[in-house]
């Protein structure tokens, strides 16, 4: 099977923390990233990640093009420097066009069409880890509020090179909407955010209207295998390989030997859409 990071709940009861040593954590990871060789999805972008930059990016519909001055004020005002702080680099055309722009070790890319920041990385080295997940947490949220990014619920993280990367997805009335994936890099020496990706957002965010399940959750968790035990169940709106969406009850379960399985159960048909089994150390949380 494809194996890939997932969206999971973080475990409140027992937080993972940060390894405690940068050695064993990077070898941990280089294991498991050996592990990835091959398959088509990348592991820091969850598993309805495949789908992106296959059609018209949706938030932007019916925007008009910017021009680059514009572009480059919208891109000083998110980093909080002057625009003559930026250097103006070459474009990006594809499915999302952006004006790319460099300032110091950060490049950053902007829409062309409306003129929103797409992604932001910044290449500084990582000094000494201070931070554990649960710090990465509080510095991503704050971060996500303060750009009036509203409505992300976190669904997985994992820590690579001092680096937590979080996942979030937007959640609209309970539904977890994974197709509109929001991606933030918290730095574990200082908390300061060394990556920004709301491809997966700009690309599927639209006004979907009411997502409303044709069966109940007790109808649907009949249709999950009865060798797992359900421990939740919540409503999320999933991709499919058709470049559609489909509205499923997304349950968590524990397997035979204590796995724990994701099981997505279609809320119109009953039937399952989509299984992964979750793996889960001090580095965060991946799936298969």
């Amino acid at each position: 099977g494809q194996t890939v990071s997932v969206p999971t709940q973080p475990q409140t009861d027992s937080p993972a923390e940060a390894p405690t040593s940068e050695e064993a954590e990077t070898s941990h990871l280089q294991q498991i990233e050996d592990g990835f060789m091959g398959y088509p999805t990348l592991i820091y972008d969850g598993p309805f990640s495949d789908h992106i930059g296959q059609q018209e990016p949706k938030l932007l519909a019916g925007q008009s093009e910017v021009p680059q001055g514009n572009a480059q004020n919208n891109a000083a005002s998110f980093l909080g420097v002057t625009q003559d702080k930026l250097t103006h680099t070459q474009d990006s055309a594809g499915g999302l066009p952006t004006y790319n722009f460099d300032c110091g070790t950060i490049r950053i890319s902007v829409t062309k069409a409306g003129g929103v920041v797409s992604a932001m990385t910044d290449g500084r080295e990582i000094g000494e880890i201070r931070l554990d997940a649960d710090g990465a947490r509080t510095a991503a949220q704050g971060f996500l509020e303060a750009k009036g990014i509203q409505n992300m619920k976190e669904s997985y993280y994992v820590i690579n090179d001092g680096i937590c990367t979080i996942n979030y997805a937007y959640s609209q009335d309970g539904v977890t909407c994974y197709p509109d994936l929001v991606k933030v890099a918290v730095a574990l020496d200082t908390g300061g955010i060394v990556e920004y990706n709301a491809t997966g957002y700009i690309m599927n965010h639209t006004d979907r209207g009411a997502l409303t399940p044709k069966i109940t959750q007790e109808e649907a968790q009949k249709s999950v295998s009865p060798r797992l035990k359900v421990e939740s169940g919540s409503l999320a709106l999933i991709p499919t390989p058709g470049l559609n969406e489909v509205l499923c009850y997304e349950f968590q379960c524990t397997g035979e030997n204590e796995d724990r399985v994701l099981v997505y159960i279609n809320a119109s048909t009953g039937m399952e859409e989509q299984i992964f089994i979750l793996m889960q150390s001090d580095s965060g949380v991946l799936v298969k």
